[in-house]
């Protein structure tokens, strides 16, 4: 269900609590690959059968791709400055419609997730993209160290692969969360 925008923030929480279950439990150890976002010290670790691919610069994104399908993306991009943790879910689904995503809808957001010494504002949300009109679910966290933000991981899927590929997406961003 989306939010809305009735305010009724049990049932945002309870969403949140829900979407963002897996941040809090210990994350199994896969075969990974690591790439550092250039000119920080975050580290986006991905499973190994993921590929590097070309991306903004000062940025890092890897994919997963079966016949030419993508199944799996991860990009790991420094704070810019207009990302802040309160607002991180309303600044990442703007970022999504005026990077020309269309059907954007929040499904949960969080904006005080701890993860170790570190918080997270994290948001999962769906949109249609690109050429082949297919429908992805994304989850996007903005990562904060002692309050300074350290940088933003996403992870995404289309829609209907999700259950299959977001525990690789899912640890791939704890991992980013906890680096």
């Amino acid at each position: 269900m989306a939010d809305t925008g009735s305010g009724n923030s049990t049932t945002t929480r309870d969403r949140a609590s829900t979407a963002f279950g897996w941040i809090h439990r210990p994350a199994p150890p896969l075969t990974r690959r690591t790439v550092r976002l250039p000119a920080t010290t975050e580290v986006l670790a991905y499973p190994a059968d993921m590929a590097a691919v070309r991306s903004d610069p000062g940025t890092v994104s890897v994919e997963r791709r079966w016949s030419g399908r993508l199944l799996a993306y991860l990009n790991a991009t420094p704070v810019e400055g207009g990302e802040a943790g309160p607002g991180f879910a309303a600044f990442r689904l703007t970022h999504l419609r005026d990077e020309g995503a269309r059907d954007v809808r929040l499904e949960a957001a969080d904006a005080r997730l701890t993860v170790g010494e570190r918080v997270a504002s994290c948001v999962v949300d769906t949109y249609t993209n690109g050429p082949a009109i297919e429908r992805y679910r994304e989850v996007a966290c903005l990562v904060s160290d002692r309050g300074a933000p350290q940088g933003v991981v996403i992870g995404a899927t289309p829609l209907a692969s999700w259950n299959r590929q977001s525990p690789a997406v899912e640890r791939s961003v704890l991992a980013f969360l906890r680096s």
